[in-house]
């Protein structure tokens, strides 16, 4: 006797994607200006999480849990002075 299997459960994903730059000028011999930007933006995709609400299952407590999505942006400019 052999039986159907049962599909696979589907598979939980992941994005991660950046970006980085960075400049240094020199103002003076002794004074440089840095700079640096950056951006990254994370997203996450699981069947377990996905559309299930505090009230969705009655006897299912989740906490109202919620993947992380999330872009950042950082800018950041300095003075560097040697002596």
């Amino acid at each position: 006797m052999t039986g159907v299997s049962n599909p696979a459960f589907p598979s939980a994903a992941t994005t991660l994607e950046g970006l980085k730059l960075f400049a240094n000028y020199r103002l003076r011999e002794n004074l440089t200006l840095t700079g640096s930007y950056r951006f990254e933006h994370y997203d996450a995709a699981d069947w377990q999480l996905d559309g299930v609400l505090p009230g969705t299952v009655p006897n299912l407590l989740t906490l109202d849990e919620q993947l992380p999505h999330h872009s950042v942006q950082v800018v950041s400019v300095a003075l560097r002075y040697r002596f």
